[in-house]
């Protein structure tokens, strides 16, 4: 173990590992403080680069991107009242009134950052310290164990996304289906490739999700300039830019003052990692669940709303606690328990390495380099955001979709095609975009697509092993304890889905 340590520490001091987490988290911060370039924007337009990039280098740089999304999408939600991406909302709910009506654009800015980087850097060392029993956990993992894995996965994922069950599901149905195009993953012959050489291996998952996420959000934003004009944004524009340019004394926070605010920034932090861990609910889900508990717990209650403190730093500290968390599905038992850990999963195949038990006894020096790279990245998230970022984005909010997305996508399509010097990986990326557009327009989330995709080959593949080493024996599928207890939570989450379902309003015809 000390060998092990000593040389993912080695990995981790490489000097080239450092300014790669520093330009994730200019980039992270950057496309999450413009609206509408969200996260997943920005940690997709970086995968394709990572393939040039060593194991440790290439999560240094998503790590610091994905830390650095985090906490921007809430510089555009406190300085204009539009969050830069979904999480980011809960932010708004008294981050702007701090600067409409109490005018401390500032204080809450730095109130958001400080507790962003708190629930970041409890996260981080909860995954830390979590890490051999997970190694362990996963080790009594077997073919029915997984597939039952896969089915809680799913199941819960389906439960806690957005747009609603049934959307939910055709999402998954979708991605399911994508990843089914491909060669068989047991008897190797391919299948649904319609007479396409190029899909006899499969749809690309770089590509896909580059398209999905990334050139979709693109177009919708470039569609949106010929509807609306973003220059109407309401009187409280100039005096809120009035006093970004001119700060008043008041419109401070030492960190003294930010402590006053640990039993929010504490609730937020609990909430996020134990929601983080489970494939699904995501940063919004945690922001909102943080905030809402919080504002029942606060001594002031009421006041949530109408320009507290304390609500900004529940919904950050929330929101960013589901960074670490996010990802233990998947360094556990290679299941994305989001869209985002779908991306992370995509940029370790593109090393080599599949995520999951193996990372724990082939590639322990790798995991040990992350995590270290893990708490630079929270590092570099404050002191950069600090000094130069919250500064110069808080005036940068509002670029133009019509300037920037004529920039930015070349640039996505140069960086596809370089990759891997294929054409159709360019094609899959428009084709993934133009997907993007009619499930954006009927309403069906993304994340069920992604996940659904990226677990699909690895749920056909258990379920066909198990079904091979059963013999036919229908009481194997039952007869593992930890099989039997992931289907029960799996039951459990079913009929919480359905009373759900049922207790939903119908709309007469």
């Amino acid at each position: 173990m000390f060998e092990s340590l000593g040389n993912g520490l080695d990995l981790a001091l490489v000097w080239v590992n450092f300014p790669l987490v520093a330009l994730g988290v200019i980039v992270g911060v950057t496309f999450a403080a413009i609206p509408g370039l969200t996260g997943p924007v920005a940690i997709t337009l970086l995968l394709p680069f990572t393939y040039f990039l060593s194991p440790v280098a290439a999560m240094g740089l998503l790590l610091g991107a994905y830390k650095g999304t985090m906490f921007g999408g809430s510089i555009s939600a406190i300085t204009f009242g539009i969050p830069g991406d979904s999480p980011a909302t809960a932010t708004l709910l008294d981050g702007y009134p701090m600067s409409a009506r109490h005018h401390k654009p500032y204080r809450a800015m730095y109130t958001a950052l400080y507790s962003s980087v708190a629930g970041n850097l409890i996260a981080d060392l909860v995954v830390i310290f979590t890490f051999v029993p997970m190694g362990m956990a996963s080790l009594a993992f077997g073919p029915r164990e997984l597939f039952a894995l896969m089915c809680l996965a799913m199941t819960t994922l389906l439960l806690f996304a957005e747009g609603g069950i049934y959307k939910a599901v055709i999402g998954a149905m979708i991605g399911f289906f994508l990843a089914s195009i491909g060669t068989d993953p047991i008897v190797n012959l391919p299948r649904l490739s319609f007479g396409i050489r190029q899909l006899e291996s499969g749809i690309p998952l770089v590509p896909f999700a580059v398209g999905l996420f990334a050139l979709t959000e693109m177009l919708v934003q470039y569609r949106s300039c010929f509807a609306r004009k973003v220059e109407a944004l309401g009187s409280d524009f100039a005096d809120i830019a009035k006093l970004i340019r001119h700060r008043l004394p008041e419109d401070k926070l030492s960190v003294r003052e930010w402590l006053t605010y640990w039993r929010e920034v504490l609730i937020g932090s609990g909430i996020g990692v134990f929601l983080g861990a489970l494939p699904g609910p995501g940063g919004t889900m945690s922001a909102f669940t943080s905030y809402a508990v919080s504002s029942r717990l606060a001594k002031n209650k009421g006041k949530f709303g109408t320009g507290v403190p304390e609500g900004v730093a529940a919904a950050e500290s929330g929101n960013s606690a589901t960074v670490g968390p996010t990802l233990i599905p998947l360094f556990a038992f290679g299941i994305p328990g989001s869209g985002t850990a779908g991306i992370f999963m995509g940029a370790f195949m593109m090393q080599g390495i599949t995520p999951g038990p193996a990372l724990f006894t082939d590639h322990v020096d790798v995991m040990l380099a992350v995590f270290m790279l893990m708490l630079v990245g929270t590092f570099f998230n404050l002191i950069i955001s600090k000094l130069a970022l919250i500064p110069i984005f808080a005036r940068m909010g509002l670029v133009h979709p019509r300037i920037l997305v004529p920039v930015l996508v070349p640039m996505m399509v140069l960086g596809m095609y370089a990759m891997s010097i294929r054409p159709f990986d360019v094609v899959v990326m428009v084709g993934a975009g133009i997907l993007g557009l009619g499930m954006r327009h009927w309403k069906i989330p993304f994340a069920p697509t992604l996940v659904a995709f990226m677990i699909g080959p690895l749920f056909e593949k258990q379920f066909k092993r198990a079904l091979i080493l059963s013999g036919g024996d229908p009481t194997y599928w039952f007869s593992s304890p930890i099989a039997l207890a992931l289907y029960a939570t799996a039951i459990v989450v079913a009929a919480i889905l359905l009373l759900r379902r049922n207790r939903q309003p119908r709309v007469s015809a």
